[in-house]
C-alpha cells in the first residue's frame, strides 16, 4: 500500500513506475516465503503466475527505459536512435529534445516542432524546447511564432534572459519587457 500511495506523489511517475513495481515485487516475494504466509496458506497457482506477470513487466518497462537511456547518452548524435530512444520513453526529454533539435537540422520542421510541443505539453516551462521551437520558427520565417516561443521562453527567466534585448528590439510589440 505504501508504493501505491507514494507513487502518486513520485515525480516523473513514469520514470520511478517500473522500480515502485520491482520493489513491490521483491517484498511481495518476501512476505511470501515468512512464517506469517505459510499460515494463510495462499496457493502457489495463484501467486507465482501473478508474480512472474510482475516480472516480466519490471524487466520490460525498466529494459525500455534502460534501452532509451543509452541511446540517448552513446547515440546522441544519430537521428534514428534518437527517435526511437523517446518513443520508447517519451519522459526522456534530452532525447526528444536531441530528436526534435537534429529534424530541424534537416529542415524536417513539422517533425522536428511536434517532437518538441509533446515535450512542452508534459513540461510546460521547458526552456530549452521553447528556444528551439523559436529558432525553427524564425527559420521559416513565422516572426510571430518565433517571438509567442522566445517571449516564453524570456519570462521564465523573469524578463532578464541575454534574449531579452534582442527580444525587445525584434519583436514587435515586446518593447515594454
Amino acid at each position: 500500500a505504501f508504493f501505491t500511495v507514494e507513487s502518486f506523489f513520485q515525480f516523473p511517475l513514469t520514470n520511478a513506475f517500473p522500480f515502485f513495481l520491482f520493489a513491490w515485487l521483491v517484498g511481495s516475494i518476501y512476505a511470501l516465503t515468512t512464517a506469517a504466509s505459510r499460515e494463510v496458506q495462499l496457493s502457489r497457482h495463484f501467486v507465482w503466475p501473478m508474480a512472474l506477470v510482475i516480472a516480466f513487466l519490471v524487466v520490460f518497462l525498466g529494459g525500455r527505459y534502460l534501452l532509451s537511456e543509452y541511446w540517448t547518452r552513446s547515440k546522441h548524435f544519430e537521428l534514428d536512435y534518437l527517435e526511437k530512444a523517446c518513443e520508447y520513453n517519451p519522459s526522456n526529454w534530452r532525447a526528444c529534445l536531441f530528436a526534435g533539435n537534429s529534424l530541424i537540422e534537416k529542415g524536417r520542421y513539422e517533425e522536428g516542432e511536434s517532437r518538441l510541443l509533446a515535450l512542452l505539453k508534459h513540461q510546460p516551462y521547458h526552456f530549452p524546447a521553447l528556444k528551439t521551437l523559436s529558432k525553427s520558427a524564425f527559420r521559416q520565417n513565422d516572426w510571430a511564432a518565433g517571438c509567442r516561443y522566445i517571449v516564453r521562453y524570456d519570462e521564465i527567466f523573469g524578463g532578464k534572459s541575454l534574449l531579452h534585448e534582442w527580444i525587445a528590439g525584434n519583436c514587435p510589440g515586446r518593447s515594454d519587457k
